[in-house]
């Protein structure tokens, strides 16, 4: 509270002599990240440099001592400035070239994954909604990379002459596209062919520019599932449900051309 009033306020504020910026961090995700790093790395340099007999004493004080000043100082602010950049580049993306930021990120969507990196887009995501009032890059890409895994194992359904394997497949794809659930479409079925990757990159691609010309805005966070879009995107919807539609006739059209 005395942080919140003394920004409102605006008398200046000075941490051992280091000026503090006066602003404020509602919505911002990179600042809480930014420092617990900041403190872990100072503590493992107390732990090196405090002698034992006190390390008890000094060495969790003196991190919160450190790391608190710079927080105030330098990391917070710092953090708060790098986060509205990257807000600004989204917001720029989505207001004069949507379709390509959308279909970029949605076809990079399956190995950023994979490799646990799209957990990481989730900060500026809310932070998009915190600071301009919607997310026309981030979530229609989670949205439609979901349905085209899903669009994919309809293509392997439609090609593969298997029964049991057909009836696996179209399970994995309404998961996939009902539910936002892909882990068990990509390793069960998408990423084991191979070639429907294809399709799920191109039908994400696709279905990406189709909904980001429609004018697809999500103004809520939510789950990237079918079930979700009308309370997450309200009045552009219905641009997200042509762009579903379509990035699952693309991804499945795809893979039953390339095979499995």
């Amino acid at each position: 509270p005395e942080w919140v009033a003394a920004v409102s306020e605006g008398p200046a504020i000075t941490l051992f002599g280091i000026p503090c910026r006066l602003i404020t961090y509602n919505g911002q995700l990179l600042p809480a990240l930014l420092i617990p790093i900041i403190a872990y790395y100072m503590e493992k340099f107390l732990n090196r440099i405090v002698p034992g007999i006190v390390k008890s004493l000094l060495v969790g004080s003196g991190t919160i001592l450190i790391t608190g000043a710079l927080a105030f100082s330098i990391v917070g602010p710092l953090g708060r400035y790098v986060g509205d950049a990257v807000s600004g580049v989204f917001l720029f993306l989505g207001d004069n070239v949507p379709f390509i930021a959308v279909a970029a990120l949605a076809m990079c969507l399956p190995w950023m994954i994979m490799a646990g990196m799209h957990t990481a887009l989730a900060q500026f995501m809310s932070q998009n909604l915190e600071t301009i009032g919607y997310d026309a890059v981030i979530r229609p890409a989670f949205v439609l990379h979901n349905v085209s895994e899903g669009g994919a194992c309809l293509g392997v359904a439609l090609r593969t002459r298997d029964k049991e394997f057909r009836s696996e497949c179209l399970s994995l794809a309404i998961g996939a596209i009902v539910a936002g659930v892909t882990a068990p479409a990509i390793y069960g079925c998408n990423l084991k062919y191979k070639k429907p990757m294809f399709g799920v990159m191109g039908g994400a691609a696709i279905g990406g520019i189709v909904a980001a010309l429609l004018g697809a805005k999500a103004v809520v966070m939510g789950y990237s599932n079918l079930l979700a879009v009308l309370p997450m995107f309200l009045n552009t919807a219905w641009a997200m449900f042509v762009g579903i539609g379509v990035a699952i006739v693309a991804s499945a059209a795809i893979t039953y051309v390339l095979g499995i």
